[in-house]
């Protein structure tokens, strides 16, 4: 009676510890996938970032050659001024300005 009562003993302690292995099982299965996932969305970040910064690269070497290339507005404006249209502006503007501004609403 006392070898059977062990051996039902036995047995049911052995599927206590196979369920408490299953479920550890579980656990770490859930643990893999959601650390998996986690990895996953680290890796799609650090892609974007290395996007971001090759394309700011290229905006800073566009702006650096735009400003190697750019011509002061002081020079533009004494393109114009030389020109016969601002000279004929110059002389418009004086005579625009020279005519008095009457207020007609107060």
């Amino acid at each position: 009676m006392v070898n059977e009562l062990s051996g039902a003993l036995s047995s049911a302690l052995d599927v206590k510890r196979a369920r408490a292995e299953i479920e550890n099982m579980h656990a770490t299965n859930a643990n893999l996938k959601s650390q998996n996932k986690k990895l996953d969305a680290e890796t799609e970040l650090t892609k974007i970032m290395q996007r971001s910064q090759m394309y700011q690269s290229d905006v800073n070497a566009a702006n650096a050659k735009l400003l190697e290339n750019k011509i002061p507005s002081s020079e533009i404006e004494k393109t114009i001024d030389e020109s016969k249209a601002g000279v004929f502006q110059h002389y418009l503007k004086r005579i625009v300005d020279s005519i008095p501004k009457f207020r007609f609403f107060k």
